[in-house]
């Protein structure tokens, strides 16, 4: 198996974008201000680039982090799981049960990309594409050099 480098799978999870609308992003429940800020950047971007983008967490924001540039877009209702999407991308998250998703993902998502972006280590690179850097010292960080290697910044 040859290995990728992290510059190789950002430009990966870019093309995959590119050829997408739809974009479910996910914060981690219990959502801190790493996978908070992580989401509503990806977000602003996508807004940017025409596409459709929303965010999902299963939990609301805590008070000290609604000064965060549009994190009154952030959904908390799992309906938001019936609708269409094209991919899904999640932030700040080992795996589908932290995100707090597991079990709103079913059958019908089965084909669905996932691009992962993650800085721990106990990640368990569920993603199509994995944006997982263990040395990053947070998923903002991850998602700053995607956006700095795909000349976004």
């Amino acid at each position: 198996m040859k290995a990728v480098s992290l510059r190789q799978e950002f430009q990966e999870a870019y093309r995959l974008l590119q050829d997408c609308n739809r974009i479910l992003i996910v914060a981690h429940q219990k959502p801190d201000g790493d996978t908070s800020g992580s989401t509503l950047a990806l977000w602003h971007w996508l807004r940017q680039e025409g596409k459709e983008p929303a965010i999902f967490c299963k939990d609301p924001l805590s008070d000290e982090l609604y000064h965060l540039p549009g994190s009154a877009i952030i959904q908390t209702n799992p309906e938001l799981f019936d609708e269409e999407w094209d991919i899904i991308i999640t932030c700040d998250s080992g795996d589908l049960k932290y995100a707090g998703v597991s079990n709103l993902l079913t059958s019908k998502h089965e084909a669905l990309k996932i691009i992962n972006f993650d800085h721990h280590a106990s990640n368990r690179f569920f993603g199509t594409v994995n944006l997982v850097d263990i040395n990053a010292s947070s998923t903002a960080e991850v998602v700053y050099r995607f956006f700095e290697a795909n000349n976004i910044i």
